[in-house]
């Protein structure tokens, strides 16, 4: 099924292909798909992902023109690229004019969730009037963990190293994270089962440990990733 935005008007894509001209993608047939695959995608989506959409409609591409398409749609703000905190790698999302929402963001399956809230957005709205700011664009990202991952804490009684208490020694349960991350923890020694006491946690900056009788200072977002238990 072909959907298409209604932001792509006639006029947009006829700038749209004399754009994909001038930087060498002349494939008519394979942006439109591009195009029509993308704006089918009703969530956030990796590249990895996109790449296997089209691979499940049958469509012949080449990776690098695929990322300058979706690089281009970007630019002319039919798209958006997004990095979250907890990951390295870019999802990208496709606009819809007038339609504003935030996103939660579970820290263990990775899930992006997307929500609007007409209260909140008055609530805002009424404190920027309040101290005169006039707001061009927001974004909100709350992190945590989702429904179905809390069904697993409880199950598993794991929760991050930024939610422990001082000098407490908990063991480490799973580490979260992309693979360079995971490495990254490794080498320093954070390794399914071993002991760890947590030194510092003030709710904000580094959090000290102790790990094998070595001190480490780590970011937050790096013990966001690290799940243990008592």
């Amino acid at each position: 099924m072909k959907i298409v935005s209604h932001r792509l008007t006639n006029n947009i894509k006829k700038q749209l292909n004399k754009y994909f001209k001038k930087k060498n993608i002349n494939n008519k047939d394979l942006t439109n798909s591009i195009i029509d695959t993308f704006y089918s995608t009703d969530k956030h989506i990796y590249l990895k992902d996109f790449y296997e959409k089209l691979e499940f409609s049958k469509i012949k591409f080449d990776k690098k023109e695929v990322k300058k398409v979706l690089n281009i749609l970007c630019e002319f703000g039919l798209g958006d690229e997004r990095q979250f905190d907890n990951e390295d790698e870019i999802h990208y999302e496709h606009t819809h004019e007038g339609e504003h929402h935030d996103h939660f963001i579970c820290i263990k399956c990775k899930n992006v969730f997307e929500f609007t809230e007409d209260e909140l957005e008055q609530m805002q709205k009424s404190i920027f009037e309040k101290r005169g700011f006039k707001s061009l664009y927001h974004k909100l990202e709350i992190y945590g963990i989702c429904k179905d991952c809390s069904g697993e804490k409880i199950i598993d009684n794991s929760f991050a190293l930024s939610y422990g208490e001082k000098n407490q020694t908990y063991k480490i349960h799973q580490i979260f994270g992309c693979p360079n991350l995971k490495k990254k923890l490794t080498v320093l020694g954070f390794t399914k089962g071993e002991d760890i006491k947590l030194i510092k946690n003030s709710g904000f900056g580094p959090i000290v440990v102790e790990l094998k009788n070595t001190r480490l200072a780590i970011g937050r977002r790096e013990a966001e990733r690290i799940f243990v238990n008592n």
